[in-house]
């Protein structure tokens, strides 16, 4: 998708989270919180996936319940304040803990035109905290990257290529020390700082395989 490359991937096609229908788009959702709306025909591939659902507590019910008294208000709210609803993204608080939570409502007349967060009842929250990884849903969090949990596999990818270049470069040119250090690569640490001390070169060609 054209987005890809907006949000820090390279040739790799990202994937998203199918939030909901909007209009005769698709609203989907990276797994860092990125929303954007695209074509049902732009779709290359789906996997299946089990819907969370929790309790949550509609807009209409929430502004009912924030106009009683406090004392009203005090210890735990009951079951019928809340609905239930299909989990569409969590925010993390600074300590990791779900946060906001943006539902979609299976009673259809219970969700508006915009994305909606929604309080939802302690035990749905509980069971949040085990559930809300960027591997199941969007989550957002100031505390961690803006990739999803399987980033680093393009990362690790892109190191391994980079030192099997400089060894095939090294032992064309006779690097001798630069051959001995790149050959325990993977067994130990060798970081790109060491091999520039050492001087071996970098290729300046790209190999195939």
């Amino acid at each position: 998708m054209l987005v890809g490359r907006q949000m820090g991937y390279r040739d790799e096609l990202p994937y998203f989270y199918f939030q909901r229908i909007v209009g005769n788009r698709l609203e989907v959702c990276s797994p860092n919180g990125y929303v954007t709306k695209v074509a049902p025909e732009d779709v290359c591939d789906f996997v299946a996936g089990e819907p969370v659902m929790v309790q949550a507590m509609p807009r209409e019910k929430f502004l009912e319940r924030s106009r009683l008294p406090l004392s009203a208000r005090q210890g735990t709210i009951s079951i019928e304040w809340y609905d239930e609803a299909y989990v569409l993204a969590v925010e993390k608080d600074r300590w990791g803990r779900p946060d906001r939570v943006w539902v979609q409502f299976v009673d259809s007349n219970l969700n508006g035109d915009a994305r909606q967060c929604a309080p939802v009842d302690d035990a749905s929250r509980k069971r949040l905290a085990a559930l809300c990884r960027r591997t199941r849903m969007p989550v957002i969090s100031k505390n961690t990257g803006g990739r999803s949990a399987d980033a680093g596999v393009a990362r690790a990818k892109d190191d391994a290529r980079h030192m099997v270049s400089r060894f095939m470069k090294a032992a064309l040119t006779g690097h001798q020390a630069g051959v001995e250090l790149l050959t325990m690569a993977g067994a130990t640490p060798v970081s790109k700082s060491k091999l520039n001390k050492l001087g071996v070169p970098l290729s300046t060609s790209r190999l195939c395989f």
